[in-house]
């Protein structure tokens, strides 16, 4: 309510009190009861309307169908309005994130009741990301209409929203030579495998099949073989999520191809039961721990979903953080538009020090209205980048979007 409004309905109500005093004054001067009353009774109903609470005259709760959905999909959003001042005209607006597609009322007029007032929004996200909706904001008059007052009701509800992936996953990092690396592969550690790595004591829990008869019978106790441990691919996946990856339109900007590209390439290994380690850089340096098989894809889309493009961490710290946990001759995948970096040739010398075998995704130019000299910048900033990292014997996926659609899945072999 602006300020002129709030000191026309004030003057409005102090000029009604003048009048209600001016009847009780004439009453007695003239001494009539009937001219009394009705002087009295304006008094009452301007001090009652001046102190009528106007702070909280509803309670907001917002309800979802969904609590994980996808980009694009479809989420029913519930407003659940139950009034404590009934009989109340209130003016309200739910609060929605900017890249929010609503269908159906987000704002309007409703008059309170005792019964709860359901509201029915049927939202979509274009964009992945931590999406926060509410409050509502509110505003609602006294009963006799002298004054108005606003509020923020309800608390912010957080959804999560996550990026879209593939039907068709066929989305994994191959090598041509070395196929040893990817699915099973055994180590020289005790396991459950299949070849033989020692003797050893039978201990309670053993599997009565390990048990060795000969040498058992030969040495008078139990002994059980003991097999080479299997591990599976460990693939490092560096994203880049600096503020440079920021251009364009932000649903097509190399952040969001990036990070959808990432999603993808985690699930699809994870599925044949890989091990992926994945570190966002941008404004610090984030790497996903969780642990356990069942938290290892919820915990990459926890970390997609709670970056936002940020920051200056080049590709070499990213890399450094990691390097020493990178096996050798392991499988590294860099997610990134290569462009206001200059460190890629030394991160990417690092690793192939390491033997590690390193790809890149790299995004599609941005989309943008008008060229101007800071996309050029980029542009040119990004080839030159690629062929540096070319020289050094990487191998370059462009249009991570195009990947993940299948169009090029069986270009994702990598050369070690």
């Amino acid at each position: 309510m602006t300020d002129v409004v709030r000191r026309r309905l004030l003057g409005h109500a102090w000029a009604l009190m003048a009048t209600s005093g001016a009847l009780l004054l004439a009453a007695v001067a003239l001494e009539s009861y009937g001219l009394a009353a009705y002087g009295l009774a304006l008094g009452l109903v301007v001090a009652l309307g001046a102190a009528a609470p106007r702070d909280r005259f509803a309670s907001v709760r917002f309800v979802t169908d969904r609590s994980d959905p996808m980009e694009d999909d479809a989420v029913s959003l519930t407003t659940v309005v139950t009034s404590t001042r009934p009989g109340r005209l209130v003016e309200w607006r739910v609060n929605l994130p900017d890249m929010a597609v609503a269908e159906g009322q987000t704002a309007g007029l409703l008059l309170t009741s005792t019964e709860a007032t359901r509201i029915t929004t049927t939202l979509r996200f274009p964009l992945f990301g931590l999406q926060r909706l509410g409050p509502m904001e509110a505003r609602a008059g006294d009963p006799f209409g002298f004054a108005a007052s606003t509020a923020r009701l309800g608390r912010n509800l957080e959804i999560r929203v996550y990026p879209r992936r593939p039907a068709d996953q066929d989305f994994l990092i191959r090598s041509r030579q070395v196929r040893s690396l990817l699915g099973a592969y055994e180590i020289s550690q005790p396991g459950d495998g299949f070849e033989f790595f020692a003797l050893r004591d039978y201990h309670v829990g053993d599997r009565p099949r390990e048990i060795n008869w000969k040498a058992s019978a030969r040495l008078g106790t139990f002994i059980v073989n003991q097999r080479e441990k299997e591990n599976h691919t460990v693939l490092t996946i560096l994203l880049d999520v600096r503020r440079a990856t920021r251009i364009g339109q932000r649903h097509l900007s190399p952040f969001a191809q990036g990070c959808r590209a990432a999603v993808a390439l985690a699930e699809a290994h994870l599925r044949i039961r890989d091990e992926v380690r994945l570190v966002a850089y941008g404004e610090s340096i984030h790497e996903d721990r969780h642990t356990g098989a069942s938290r290892r894809m919820q915990g990459v889309l926890d970390l997609v979903v709670g970056v936002e493009p940020a920051g200056d961490t080049p590709l070499a710290a990213a890399t450094k953080s990691v390097l020493p946990r990178i096996g050798r001759r392991s499988p590294v995948v860099i997610i990134s538009p290569l462009s206001g970096d200059a460190s890629v040739a030394e991160a990417v010398t690092a690793l192939r020090a390491r033997e590690a075998i390193v790809s890149a995704f790299v995004a599609r130019a941005p989309s943008v209205y008008q060229e101007d000299d800071a996309t050029a910048r980029w542009r040119s900033d990004r080839e030159a980048s690629k062929e540096a990292i070319r020289a050094l014997g990487v191998r370059i996926h462009e249009e991570p979007d195009a990947l993940m659609a299948g169009e090029r899945a069986r270009e994702l072999e990598v050369q070690p």
